[in-house]
């Protein structure tokens, strides 16, 4: 229920308000800008005009359900053809670069942008929810602008990994920290290697 407020009903019943000028953000010009590099590409440009876009599946894993937005994955009508895929976009500074990454019970080394981010872990996911939705492990793949003037393009493919049964016990692990925090007995904490922490 809204309360009605003075001030409120001042605006309701007055003259309505102009749409006000915007200018562009220099983000969103740079999404153009990002957009448009991947638009030559003609595999990007096919998975841009052919894949679903920001689909949600919802899917458990240790007992906790998790709710996921792939950027592009198979159509209803591509899935009925047999071809399963989703492709993740990330923007990077230098997505050719390593990054020096130091795991719990696991000597220190430099690794791939995706790793030091942990995209692989995402990929984990986003395969085992699209499997559990559709009972098709779907192929996965990255697609990483880099930022800069040349925006260079690469595509990773995150298929045939050995890191599953790594990720599986890892994701036991957060499913049962997940748990504690639902039932009170442990305070969430970020990740650390994000803002997007809730």
């Amino acid at each position: 229920k809204v309360r009605v407020t003075p001030k409120l009903k001042e605006v309701a019943e007055g003259e309505p308000v102009p749409k006000p000028e915007t200018t562009k953000s220099s983000l969103w010009v740079d999404a153009l800008y990002y957009a448009d590099k991947l638009r030559s590409i003609p595999d990007i440009s096919w998975m841009v005009n052919n894949l679903d876009h920001s689909a949600i599946m919802i899917s458990e894993f240790g007992g906790v359900r998790f709710k996921s937005e792939t950027d592009f994955q198979s159509t209803e009508e591509l899935r009925a053809k047999g071809q399963h895929v989703i492709v993740d976009l990330k923007t990077s500074k230098d997505p050719f670069s390593k990054q020096w990454i130091q795991r719990k019970g696991q000597k220190g080394q430099y690794a791939s942008f995706v790793e030091g981010h942990k995209y692989d872990l995402q990929a984990y996911i986003y395969r085992y929810a699209y499997l559990q939705n559709y009972g098709v492990m779907p192929n996965y793949y990255i697609v990483v602008v880099g930022k800069s003037e040349e925006a260079p393009v690469e595509i990773i493919n995150m298929n045939g990994t050995d890191s599953d049964e790594y990720y599986a016990r890892i994701l036991d692990t957060y499913s049962e920290q997940f748990q504690r925090i639902k039932m009170g007995e442990v305070a969430p904490q970020g990740c650390g290697y994000c803002k997007n922490c809730r």
